[in-house]
């Protein structure tokens, strides 16, 4: 009994170094912060407890909020620009560029940047926008685009130090989104392409109707790590503007910095720390949810199309199913259309009710998936 109770153990301490590690770098983190949070502490004295002060003091913070509000900025900037960028990449180095090895090179040339130090980065973009000795002013006073006597000062203006701040970002992580793209491009079976082919479809119509909606989980994919890392943006940023001019670049990643080793308010940065992180984890609790509603909709409607199929062909008879395979696929279908009517009606139904959708259509689908395989076997046998 003994040697038993042995080997049941001993799987579990094959656990035990990550659970270690996870315990001092994870766990107690996180701990220290939101304990920290509850405190006055300048990082030198003792911690005083001052309860929710500190959250209250941020939320009645214009600048806390002025900084949440360009973190979304940059977020929306990140989901909207890098991922489609990524994809527009992916297409050239699949698609436009026949050569494998020029495809290659391409492949290397687009994913280097982000082997890059991000800070490094930062000094780099840094000295490209400088107005005097930037490479960028000198291209455009070659062109005839500026006056050489008056440079522009793309990350000294408020009106383009974002944008301007964001090009590097587009730069260094697009290439990512292309990895992540060519990728799943290479998983996609090219039965579907010569299939559409001998059907008369076009490169054009192949990619948008049969390539595109096969990405989507992959896209929507890039887009959601995208999100996540731009909520945490800071490294790149701060080289190139440290969060100027007058406060136009200061993220909440930046506003914490500054809080913590500016003016030693490490209390306080930690409130700001938990309230950015809950707002993270609630953002990629709602991308979860939506994504998974989104793969289980198009699983029901890709075996609803399959079923409909059968069921017309039945009807015009060019093919014969049994009596019993037929009235199962008619009401595995009838139970689709059903479904399908409750959910989609309002698409709002489904965001509100995802476990009830997600467990309402995998049962569903294991019933069209069920009729329509016993219902081919038919026609086969």
């Amino acid at each position: 009994m003994k040697k038993k109770g042995v080997k049941a153990v001993i799987p579990y301490l094959y656990f035990l170094p990550m659970a270690i590690l996870l315990a001092i770098f994870v766990i107690y983190p996180l701990y220290s912060l939101v304990a920290t949070s509850f405190t006055k502490w300048d990082g030198l004295s003792a911690k005083e407890f001052i309860g929710m002060k500190n959250y209250v003091k941020a939320f009645r913070s214009e600048k806390f909020w002025y900084s949440m509000k360009l973190t979304f900025v940059w977020t929306l900037l990140s989901i909207l620009i890098l991922q489609p960028v990524g994809v527009l990449l992916s297409v050239i180095v699949e698609y436009v560029v026949k050569r494998r090895r020029a495809s290659g090179v391409m492949r290397v040339l687009f994913f280097l940047p982000m082997l890059m130090s991000m800070v490094a980065i930062g000094l780099l973009w840094q000295l490209i926008y400088n107005p005097s000795l930037g490479l960028l002013t000198s291209v455009l006073s070659k062109l005839n685009l500026i006056d050489i006597m008056n440079p522009p000062n793309l990350l000294g203006s408020r009106s383009t130090v974002l944008a301007a701040a964001f090009i590097p970002t587009i730069w260094q992580w697009s290439g990512f989104g292309m990895i992540l793209t060519s990728a799943a491009m290479m998983s996609i079976p090219s039965e579907l392409t010569e299939a559409a082919a001998i059907d008369g479809a076009g490169k054009f119509s192949q990619f948008f109707r049969i390539t595109l909606p096969l990405l989507m989980p992959t896209i929507f994919l890039g887009m959601t790590i995208n999100m996540i890392g731009a909520f945490k943006g800071f490294d790149m940023l701060y080289a190139m503007t440290a969060g100027g001019p007058a406060n136009y670049t200061t993220l909440t990643s930046i506003f914490i910095y500054k809080l913590s080793f500016t003016e030693n308010k490490f209390g306080y940065a930690c409130a700001v720390s938990v309230i950015l992180n809950l707002i993270v984890i609630a953002a990629y609790m709602v991308a979860t949810i939506q994504q998974r509603y989104r793969i289980h909709k198009e699983r029901l409607e890709r075996y609803g199309a399959a079923a409909r199929k059968l069921l017309v062909q039945a009807k015009n008879g060019d093919v014969k199913i049994p009596e019993t395979q037929y009235k199962e696929l008619q009401d595995a279908y009838s139970l689709y259309l059903h479904t399908r009517g409750w959910y989609f009606s309002d698409y709002s139904e489904g965001v509100h009710d995802p476990r009830g959708f997600e467990k309402t259509s995998s049962e569903v689908i294991k019933k069209l998936r069920t009729a329509t395989t016993e219902a081919n076997k038919a026609i086969k046998g």
